[in-house]
């Protein structure tokens, strides 16, 4: 059996009636005033500070030990160059025939776990004590599709 299975689990508390509510909202009039003092002094030092911003900060940027860190951006497209990535769908079983591997029926095609297929061999049994020995649980790429 494998070691891990993805399943379903925990419980959902919650109360009755409305899930969501705030209090009242108080509405508020804020009045302020700016007053910009020496804007000749702005007027010269914005350049340097695009300079420095811009081209400086960015040269200085790639070496320094943030950028080298293993935590960093830029290790990080290092070692995953690509957007896309390949997705693996988590492996299904199914309940099938121990005689020729077919889907017991369509109910049985597919479950998230082992254990679930387990559970629905168990329910069969009940009904039906021969299926026991009848039914086996296989991942569902293993099924004989020719039915």
């Amino acid at each position: 059996r494998p070691s891990f299975e993805k399943e379903d689990g925990g419980l959902e508390l919650s109360v009755t009636g409305q899930q969501v509510t705030t209090g009242k909202a108080v509405k508020r009039i804020v009045r302020y005033e700016l007053i910009v003092i020496d804007t000749n002094f702005k007027r010269f030092t914005r350049k340097f500070f695009d300079f420095i911003s811009g081209v400086l900060f960015l040269h200085f940027l790639k070496g320094n030990a943030v950028a080298n860190s293993p935590l960093s951006f830029k290790t990080k497209k290092q070692y995953q160059p690509f957007e896309e990535k390949v997705a693996v769908k988590q492996a299904t079983y199914s309940v099938a025939n121990v005689m020729n591997n077919k889907a017991y029926n369509a109910e049985a095609a597919s479950f998230a776990s082992e254990a679930q297929a387990r559970e629905f061999i168990q329910q069969q049994a009940k009904a039906d004590p021969k299926l026991k020995d009848n039914l086996h649980i296989i991942l569902q790429h293993e099924l004989n599709a020719a039915a």
